[in-house]
């Protein structure tokens, strides 16, 4: 009777957590109905299970696939994502706020009413890129079925050994997609905020300045490329966070949107100016001794960082191929 439990945990783990309980018991109740038939032989039992085919196959017949934009397949990790986004982005929205009130000596009301607006938009915006990630896995994934129907059928072999009701995301997935949010709010609607502060006491007042890294002269270049580097890392850590979608997929897919995104990122770093000249020479002008440490430190940096962005890419490439073994 182990595989029959094994049978009902792997279908169930595919469902919206609203059904689960009750499809469990449904289930457990059917299949149980005609092991008593079979009077429990094993080779009997493995045969319904098989007859009713393969735990995914169930449990989209429970799903009544429906044409909408997300439909119940990923809608629990999708509602989940556009929390972490909306989190994320208040998160954005409460520093940078906090971050004005410090070190603004003009602030107006109107200053006030600002971020809201700029809360309010970024919101849109990430609701609407969560939506288009969303809606085109679940096209896509469409597709996926259609293609599997031609391969071999599911037998009980193809059952494993042990249930694991492994979770639909892990911290480490929304640690990511929280960063890239908050990053992409911050270029987006607050750039002058990444910047470096400094403080000047004049006749015991205390005056902050805050000087720009990002290159506002070319900004509307390389905005779209950034944007764009964003977006792949936004969707790798949305598909890494799929559950459903089975763990040679999430490997495959999250590391091709990956490499694109190291590529653009690359192609940013190569091409585009999105840090203003001269960074050392801000923080210490006229010193030229920290000016080439920053210089070759920056670079050295930036190699470390790409090789091991590429090694972590094929590891993962490498691991997706051995399932497949």
């Amino acid at each position: 009777m182990k595989n029959v439990e094994i049978y009902v945990s792997e279908v169930v783990k595919y469902l919206p957590r609203q059904l689960r309980d009750e499809v469990k018991t449904e289930l457990l109740s059917q299949i149980m109905d005609m092991v008593e038939e079979s009077e429990g032989d094993e080779k009997a039992v493995n045969a319904i299970l098989e007859s009713m085919g393969s735990p995914k196959t169930l449990a989209d017949r429970y799903l009544n696939k429906e044409k909408s934009l997300i439909g119940p397949r990923y809608y629990d990790t999708y509602m989940m994502i556009v929390k972490i986004v909306m989190f994320a982005l208040a998160i954005a929205f409460s520093v940078t706020f906090a971050i004005k009130l410090i070190f603004s000596d003009n602030f107006t009301f109107w200053m006030i009413l600002e971020y809201p607006m700029s809360l309010l938009n970024a919101a849109i915006m990430g609701f609407a890129y969560v939506t288009i990630i969303f809606a085109f896995i679940e096209r896509n994934q469409v597709k996926t079925d259609d293609i599997d129907l031609n391969q071999k059928p599911w037998t009980i072999v193809d059952l494993p050994k042990e249930s694991i009701d492994s979770p639909t995301h892990r911290f480490e997935n929304i640690f990511e997609i929280g960063q890239v949010t908050i990053l992409m709010f911050v270029i987006n609607f607050q750039p002058q905020l990444i910047g470096i502060y400094s403080s000047i006491v004049n006749q015991g007042e205390t005056t902050w300045t805050v000087t720009p890294l990002l290159n506002e002269i070319t900004r509307g270049s390389w905005i779209i490329w950034v944007n764009a580097w964003l977006i792949m890392l936004l969707i790798s850590g949305v598909i890494k966070a799929i559950f459903r979608l089975g763990k040679k997929q999430r490997l495959l897919y999250s590391s091709l949107f990956e490499f694109i995104a190291l590529v653009i990122f690359m192609f940013i770093v190569i091409t585009q100016k999105v840090i203003v000249d001269n960074v050392a020479g801000l923080i210490a002008p006229g010193n030229a001794s920290f000016e080439q440490l920053v210089n070759r430190g920056s670079l050295v940096l930036l190699i470390v960082i790409l090789t091991l962005s590429l090694f972590e890419i094929i590891r993962k490439v490498l691991k997706a191929i051995k399932l497949t073994t």
